[in-house]
């Protein structure tokens, strides 16, 4: 519950404009997540985190895709990017590893264009049985992110 108040905290201190969807038990992905709560699953993004020495950096991608690290290294111009594991994931961002926002911490977000199309999204909500539904628009006034491609091409 610690998660989902300070997520809670920066929603409130920043204005931001969004709707938090809460399920009763936790759920192994956020497909099943959002068919529990009526919701098209088509609106889900997921946040992938990764790390260089002090910089955390999260790509936030459609559900299906697959995020291209060289990609990532590229935009960013830095190399030896490391993705987080679910400890590292907690200790860098402040939140668990599935249940991490697209927004409210210090971090370098880069959001791949395809997911940048959705009017809407949904995404981790602070832990596993939360997830927030904002307005792409929204979402981008408050984590200042680039959009550019991102993903694997290959599918893979």
């Amino acid at each position: 519950m610690e998660y989902l108040n300070k997520l809670k905290k920066y929603l409130s201190e920043k204005d931001v404009k969004h709707e938090l969807l809460h399920m009763g038990e936790s759920v192994a992905t956020s497909i099943e997540a959002a068919k529990q709560m009526g919701e098209d699953a088509e609106k889900i993004v997921k946040s992938i985190v990764f790390f260089k020495n002090d910089m955390v950096i999260v790509v936030i991608l459609r559900k299906g895709d697959r995020v291209d690290k060289a990609k990532v290294s590229k935009a960013l111009n830095v190399s030896g990017l490391s993705l987080c594991s679910p400890e590292e994931t907690l200790e860098k961002t402040g939140y668990p590893a599935g249940g991490v926002p697209p927004l409210g911490f210090k971090a370098e977000f880069l959001i791949d264009e395809k997911a940048a199309e959705k009017e809407e999204v949904i995404a981790g909500g602070g832990n596993s049985r939360t997830l927030i539904k904002i307005r792409m628009k929204e979402l981008l006034k408050h984590n200042n992110a680039r959009i550019i491609s991102l993903r694997r091409e290959d599918g893979h």
